[in-house]
């Protein structure tokens, strides 16, 4: 029976997420497994498969930057593919730009050389996310609807968070991940115009979305697959402490220096001082 029972669990989606939690937990990220969020379609509180969190803090304790991680994991023996223009775009998550756009979550984001966290290689960029051998897309639809739903919530209380802490050093940002145990294919047209596809590790999909808070904005969602998981969270553990190290140097915590930085909202290209 038991021997049983394991080959039936093997066929399921449950090894893959304990399978995830288990490299979270070795890059000391915190997890919650099946972590309620409430639809904000019908007020019914729904699961999302994992949220971990993971902080970085100064020796005195009193600047913290935390990457909070939404994931939806799903393991199919059918590939995910991704439906892509002949221009290619960056596949990397801007923070501060997306993500962290409510005050104050991402205040501190505006002057830093570290907003932007690159996917892992080779990486692709497209509307559409859809499997093949299927009929229809609902599989891709609900994951993608899950994780606009459950960031919502999650920024909503985010900003209420920072907002009681707005006196202290400490800053969140929270990213949306569709994590897939499954073959992974770019479709595009070549410069013929012949259909192209190709194998690759992660990507961008960037879905419109009446869910999205951003709306008619697209929404995007970033796509990991399994072999390059490990590779992000290495990229995310160098972001942190460039991150930290960022606050503890231009601390733009109060709510007197936040008015300051809206300057660097109209104007990119400049640059506050570090007195700021």
């Amino acid at each position: 029976m038991e021997k049983k029972l394991i080959e039936w669990f093997k066929k399921t989606g449950y090894p893959f997420e304990l399978w995830t939690e288990s490299i979270l937990s070795k890059y000391d990220f915190n997890s919650v497994n099946s972590s309620l969020y409430k639809d904000q379609e019908n007020e019914i509180f729904r699961e999302i498969d994992l949220v971990s969190t993971r902080s970085w803090e100064s020796e005195d304790g009193l600047t913290v930057f935390t990457i909070k991680l939404i994931i939806e994991c799903k393991k199919s023996e059918k590939p995910f593919v991704l439906l892509c223009n002949k221009e290619q775009k960056e596949c990397e998550i801007q923070l501060g730009e997306y993500y962290g756009v409510d005050d104050p979550i991402s205040r501190m984001l505006f002057n830093n050389n570290s907003k932007s966290i690159e996917l892992p290689k080779k990486s692709s960029y497209g509307f559409k996310l859809t499997q093949g051998f299927v009929k229809g897309d609902e599989t891709c639809h609900k994951a993608i609807n899950t994780l606009v739903k459950s960031l919502n919530e999650h920024l909503n209380n985010d900003k209420e968070f920072l907002e009681y802490y707005i006196e202290s050093n400490q800053h969140l940002i929270t990213i949306p991940l569709l994590l897939i145990d499954s073959p992974f294919f770019e479709l595009k047209l070549d410069n013929e115009n012949e259909l192209k596809i190709e194998r690759i590790n992660s990507g961008i999909v960037s879905t419109i979305t009446h869910l999205s808070r951003f709306y008619p904005e697209n929404f995007l969602v970033p796509i990991i697959t399994k072999e390059s998981f490990e590779n992000f969270l290495k990229t995310l553990e160098i972001i942190g402490k460039r991150n930290l190290d960022h606050l503890i140097e231009n601390p733009l915590c109060n709510l007197k220096n936040y008015e300051k930085t809206k300057i660097v909202l109209v104007d990119k290209e400049k640059t506050m001082p570090n007195n700021v």
